[in-house]
């Protein structure tokens, strides 16, 4: 069995949202801007694979970058990109709910 090393506990739940309508938060993550989704599918990965880094890789220094690294043993083994899908009336409802009408 693997064993398993010490690191920081990844809280799962919803995604944080800033307080801006309900808009996920962004931060600061290897000193680059990642996307509330993004943070919240990076601590998802770490929780569900312990024994994994989960690495940033897109820094913003070139475009179609995809967005995380899953490394083991100091070797890139898969490429992450998060993406998102949304049924259009279910989403304008939300924001409405949300954001309010403008």
């Amino acid at each position: 069995m693997f064993e398993q090393k010490p690191s920081k506990k990844a809280t799962l739940g919803s995604p944080a949202t800033d307080g801006r309508s309900g808009s996920l938060a962004s931060a600061l993550v290897e000193g680059t801007r990642v996307r509330g989704e993004e943070q919240w599918v990076r601590a998802c990965l770490q929780q569900a694979l312990p024994n994994v880094e989960v690495r940033l890789h897109d820094d913003g220094s070139r475009p179609v970058m995809h967005d995380f690294d899953l490394m083991r043993e100091g070797r890139r083994f898969a490429a992450v990109e998060v993406t998102a899908a949304a049924d259009a009336v279910s989403l304008e409802l939300w924001k409405l709910i949300n954001c309010g009408a403008r």
